[in-house]
């Protein structure tokens, strides 16, 4: 879909939402140290937005399941990406494993919440 439509915003509004969600479920599912809690948010928002921004130019409104699944896996590489980021810029190592168990927190902290956004967005925007 374009940019330009004002749709866009709502839309990304909502990922910021799922963003933020993520970041919660991931606080109390699994805990957070009080230090980490900064970082787990802006990466998991930062990742959601991102995500989103892809996914809504990948969509051409064929199925509300085909957003979600768009969004749902843009947002995991666009976590990927930014996980590695942090890395390189605060240069403190990490091992491949603690790597694998963070994507997998992060794809088991934001299934619901992406669900419930892109099906609320689904409603509002008519999608």
């Amino acid at each position: 879909m374009k940019n330009d439509d004002k749709r866009v915003w709502i839309f990304e509004t909502a990922m910021l939402m799922c963003g933020i969600l993520s970041a919660i479920v991931y606080a109390i599912g699994f805990g957070v140290n009080v230090m980490r809690v900064p970082a787990v948010v802006t990466t998991y928002t930062l990742s959601s937005l991102v995500g989103g921004a892809f996914a809504w130019n990948l969509y051409k409104g064929d199925s509300v399941w085909r957003l979600m699944a768009f969004v749902y896996l843009s947002s995991t590489v666009a976590y990927m990406v930014i996980s590695v980021m942090w890395h390189m810029m605060y240069a403190s190592t990490f091992s491949v494993s603690s790597y694998f168990s963070s994507v997998f927190y992060w794809l088991l902290c934001s299934l619901l919440p992406t669900v419930v956004c892109v099906l609320g967005c689904k409603s509002r925007l008519r999608l």
